[in-house]
């Protein structure tokens, strides 16, 4: 039985560790995380046999975007900003 795996969004607690470590500012200025996340560990299984328009978390604490350019889609990480979705239509509030 084949499964679904193309989703409009996902809403989940945190991102795939790939994109958590090029958000985090620790390792932008040399520090490695000091600690494994199973959870970004597992997200980032999950990132790579699914595809999406964009990826909401907010672990982090913080207002940060990137744009993965090889999937083509976007992570948005929400602190105290509020995201409003309509149809195709993303509005960070």
């Amino acid at each position: 039985m084949e499964k679904e795996n193309n989703f409009d969004y996902v809403l989940a607690h945190t991102g795939p560790m790939r994109v958590n470590e090029i958000l985090n500012p620790f390792s932008r200025i040399g520090f490695p995380f000091k600690f494994y996340d199973e959870v970004a560990a597992l997200n980032e299984k999950i990132d790579g046999r699914i595809t999406c328009k964009q990826w909401f978390c907010g672990h982090w604490h913080n207002e940060k975007y990137h744009y993965d350019q090889n999937l083509k889609r976007g992570y948005q990480y929400l602190y105290r900003k509020t995201t409003l979705l309509d149809g195709d239509k993303v509005k960070v509030l």
